[in-house]
């Protein structure tokens, strides 16, 4: 068994290989980025967030930033989450949107959306987070449409960022946005022309 190699002055880390994220200890890491080769029409393999776990385990570091581009989610994602509460920015990205995605996302929803107090929230899980997103690029979602978006992402969205539940979600949506939060919510849809999707439709909410 091969002795992982420390690299204790290494902050940032771009990999997608398990056997490489199997064989460093990074103890001062604070920004992770999974993600294939750029342009890639692969996923990440099966295992990479499995890998990605053994890292954080070992390095015992405080992740500020993490980025999964095209991983394959499984619940091990709240292994990893679980392991990284000072996480401020989690960007979550897919090209293969499959059917077991929606209970893991809506879990991940709920967990954030999650608090002690309404009046004045607290929250366990992801307390610090400030930037959240979400893409998912895959043509076909109309075979395979995303359901975790309902009330939860809304009052999830709410409780983040006020502290009451909101009634009128996208209205009070742009009401946060003249306030001053940065959020975008729209959908793309994409016309198949003759040699890609090159004509692009899209419904802008906020």
């Amino acid at each position: 068994m091969t002795t992982p190699i420390h690299r204790p002055s290494l902050r940032y880390l771009t990999a997608c290989e398990p056997a490489i994220l199997r064989s460093v200890v990074l103890p001062r890491l604070k920004g992770m980025r999974v993600s294939p080769e750029v342009d890639s029409v692969f996923d990440c393999r099966h295992d990479t967030l499995p890998a990605l776990l053994s890292l954080i385990q070992l390095s015992k570091c405080s992740l500020t930033s993490l980025t999964l581009n095209h991983a394959v989610f499984t619940d091990v994602l709240f292994n990893v989450l679980d392991l990284t509460p000072t996480v401020e920015s989690l960007h979550l990205s897919v090209q293969h949107w499959r059917s077991h995605y929606n209970p893991i996302f809506k879990t991940l929803i709920d967990r954030l959306a999650a608090c002690s107090n309404e009046g004045s929230p607290t929250f366990d899980f992801l307390p610090l987070i400030r930037e959240f997103k979400i893409g998912i690029h895959d043509s076909r979602m109309e075979e395979r449409p995303c359901r975790f978006i309902d009330h939860s992402f809304f009052d999830m969205v709410s409780l983040r960022w006020k502290s009451k539940t909101l009634k009128a979600h996208i209205d009070q949506l742009r009401e946060f946005k003249n306030d001053g939060l940065d959020i975008h919510l729209a959908v793309e849809r994409y016309s198949p022309g003759l040699y890609c999707y090159d004509e692009v439709t899209v419904e802008r909410f906020v």
